[in-house]
């Protein structure tokens, strides 16, 4: 594969011409400073088209350029006679040598490849010679990113949608995925907090016969999320509780039942009793904290009265 050493006018250069582009970093002034103070370290790799230049790898290089207002950049012009197969290689390794790709540049990398070669069973030895992962099951999953919204990409690059929420996401109707994604942009929740959350509103969903899109406006929720006044935490909690309450209306409503006997209970400040976990099982834990002998003889007398309670025997008989 041959190049040419040339100076080139940015006027020349097409950069609407994105075929190659793999890089989704677009945070410009830390590329911007480093141009500006040392110049082009590693120029642009491009190709000729019809009176213009095609950019292979050096996108983000260009636009840092561009910024600065410079007429003219030195560039590597490959041959005319390289193949598109060659543009890609070259694309690929050199966003490979500088950083690890994220999952989207990835895909992109991948769909790159899938595009230039005839024989599919060729793809993983491909991707290893290039530096990329070339697990046949991870290759499908991550694939497919390249073809989702830009906001949903997005999500996945800054870790805030996981990449199974997001493949599952991608399998509902737009609507329904569109109010999702901004969901769990909003919120920022871990993996296993998005799919509870996710499996909670699908479920409702199907049990009440709405759209994903209706329970996710619902006003109960949207009142939560515009409440300036909660930290994202507290309106996580509220979310949960709400989706709880409406997925599984007899356990709120047993929680309550559970909440409205305990106030009524005699139950001394250094008491804490909670119940089993929804309310599965029968059984009950009361903890007692002390510091002193005293303390303790005085808990002995305040578990006497509780034990004694109409609201204690009653939650136990249930």
């Amino acid at each position: 594969m041959h190049f040419k050493s040339a100076t080139v006018a940015l006027r020349d250069i097409d950069s609407k011409d994105i075929r190659y582009r793999i890089t989704t970093d677009t945070n410009r002034p830390p590329l911007v400073a480093s141009i500006r103070s040392v110049g082009i370290l590693n120029p642009p790799i491009l190709f000729k088209k019809v009176n213009r230049f095609g950019i292979v790898c050096g996108h983000r290089r260009i636009a840092a350029l561009r910024c600065l207002e410079s007429d003219h950049l030195p560039a590597q012009v490959i041959s005319e006679n390289a193949s598109e197969f060659d543009c890609v290689k070259l694309a690929i390794a050199d966003n490979v040598s500088q950083r690890s790709l994220n999952l989207v540049e990835l895909s992109r990398s991948y769909q790159l490849i899938r595009n230039i070669i005839s024989k599919p069973k060729e793809f993983p030895e491909i991707a290893a010679s290039l530096g990329l992962p070339a697990n046949t099951k991870f290759i499908s999953k991550i694939r497919p990113l390249v073809t989702f919204p830009a906001k949903l990409q997005a999500g996945i690059i800054r870790q805030e949608i996981a990449l199974p929420v997001a493949l599952a996401l991608m399998q509902m109707d737009q609507g329904a995925a569109d109010v999702l994604i901004d969901l769990f942009l909003h919120l920022k929740l871990s993996l296993n907090k998005q799919k509870e959350i996710l499996r909670q509103i699908t479920e409702i969903a199907a049990r009440e016969d709405l759209a994903v899109k209706q329970i996710v406006t619902t006003p109960e929720i949207q009142v939560t999320l515009n409440d300036l006044e909660l930290d994202r935490n507290q309106q996580i909690a509220r979310l949960r509780q709400y989706l709880q309450s409406r997925r599984f209306p007899e356990i709120r409503r047993v929680e309550k039942d559970f909440e409205n006997r305990k106030q009524a209970m005699p139950l001394a400040p250094n008491m804490r009793l909670n119940p089993p976990k929804y309310f599965e099982a029968p059984t009950y834990t009361l903890q007692i904290t002390f510091e002193t002998t005293a303390e303790l003889e005085q808990s002995a007398e305040d578990l006497k009265q509780l034990a004694r309670d109409e609201n204690m025997a009653s939650l136990l008989k249930r």
